[in-house]
């Protein structure tokens, strides 16, 4: 047996409108999160290439730099605390300790 739901047009038509308003808050709220995603890791290669090229330049011939992915692991944590609503000045010891541990890790390597 079939039954049939019989509602107005109206009503319908507001349906519809909330349904699509819905799914376009949605997807909109998702471009948002990829692109601010985008333009955080712009933002530390920028730092890190910035870094990498300033270290190079004042670097003596035949000295040994950490790759570019040192300065990007750097970055990407030191943006992600410092961007943090929680955010502490003692943050910036955990940054530090980070940056000795890859300064360990690139000297072995």
């Amino acid at each position: 047996m079939v039954y049939a739901i019989s509602i107005s047009s109206g009503l319908a038509a507001l349906l519809g409108a909330v349904i699509g308003g819905g799914i376009t808050i949605v997807v909109n709220f998702f471009q948002q999160k990829s692109q601010s995603k985008r333009e955080f890791v712009k933002l530390a290669y920028e730092l890190a290439k910035q870094d990498f090229n300033t270290r190079k330049e004042l670097a003596k011939p035949g000295a040994k730099l950490p790759p570019i992915d040192y300065f990007m692991i750097y970055y990407m944590e030191y943006l992600k605390r410092v961007q943090s609503s929680k955010f502490k000045l003692t943050d910036l010891n955990k940054v530090m300790s980070l940056r000795d541990e890859l300064n360990e890790f690139y000297k072995d390597n």
